[in-house]
């Protein structure tokens, strides 16, 4: 991309917490990511900028989770030695901790390993945006790799339920929360369902499918889910994503392990802060909007 135009994403990025929020290993959020990577891109001149932006994130589209797996489902799989579990987070984010006996692969690279494919291959995310790794799944299954599985919220869970690492792992509570820019991701998902405690009420008008948590407790949000104590929602592989500003370290790693095999995610954040962050973020857009129509590719 032009100077110009990396100069202006660049400030908009300085200017808001998100940039500050870098997840382990140095790197932004998803949602962030996502729209740099969409900016580098070649485009048409007559299809206009934003909607080249919105068009990398996620749609809402229903996505087939049938790759997915309990996090209790993993034990009795690695017992076999055809079994390989695959951490496919960056580098930098596998450096810091990881899975004990996990294997750090892209999908790319996985597609490459023809002679895997008689393997069970156990994939693991960072817990966040997960959609796009289960349609990694399928994309695997259909190009030879039989036994693909996706463990249902990465290391994410992997932490809460105090399973063997190497490294230095984060807080659970503290990797669990979400950025403006990760909610706002998250939302979009139809696998999501999105709670608001009475802190974050105002936040309805900013998300219309979320669901008012009147009382902020762990029971009030397994009789909102509509699951009992030891099932799933009726099957459903979804995740659960709360906000409210009362929630601390602890209680957010308390509920995840007592939700689980349900993944957990947690904004915590006031509504000033979610509304200055996802200023800065409309910002980009903005400014690829405005760049150069005509640029060579590369630029």
């Amino acid at each position: 991309m032009s100077k110009l135009l990396f100069a202006a994403i660049f400030s908009s990025l300085v200017a808001s917490e998100a940039f500050a929020q870098l997840v382990d290993g140095g790197r932004l959020p998803i949602a962030i990511e996502r729209i740099s990577q969409a900016a580098a891109m070649c485009r048409s001149d007559d299809i206009q900028a934003e909607s080249d932006v919105r068009g990398a994130l996620p749609t809402g589209a229903s996505v087939d989770r049938t790759c997915g797996i309990d996090i209790a489902d993993v034990a009795p799989l690695l017992g076999h030695p055809d079994t390989l579990l695959v951490d496919l987070r960056s580098p930098a984010d596998f450096a810091v901790f990881h899975p004990l006996n996990a294997s750090n692969l892209s999908v790319g690279d996985l597609r490459h390993k023809s002679h895997w494919k008689k393997k069970t291959l156990v994939l693991l995310g960072q817990g966040k945006a997960e959609d796009e790794l289960y349609e990694e799944c399928l994309q695997l299954r259909k190009a030879g790799f039989r036994q693909v599985k996706v463990v249902r919220g990465g290391v994410l869970m992997w932490l809460a339920q105090r399973l063997p690492v190497a490294g230095n792992p984060p807080a659970v509570g503290k990797a669990i929360r979400l950025t403006a820019a990760e909610l706002w991701s998250e939302s979009l998902s139809r696998h999501t369902l999105l709670f608001l405690d009475e802190t974050l009420r105002e936040m309805r008008s900013e998300f219309s499918g979320a669901r008012i948590l009147p009382q902020l407790s762990l029971e009030a949000l397994r009789t909102a889910i509509g699951r009992p104590r030891t099932g799933r929602q009726n099957g459903a592989a979804v995740t659960i994503v709360l906000a409210s500003t009362q929630m601390t370290h602890e209680k957010i790693e308390q509920w995840q392990h007592a939700l689980a095999p349900i993944p957990l995610l947690v904004y915590v954040d006031k509504k000033e802060v979610f509304d200055r962050d996802m200023a800065a973020q409309k910002a980009i857009w903005s400014a690829q909007e405005k760049g150069p129509k005509k640029l060579r590719c590369g630029l």
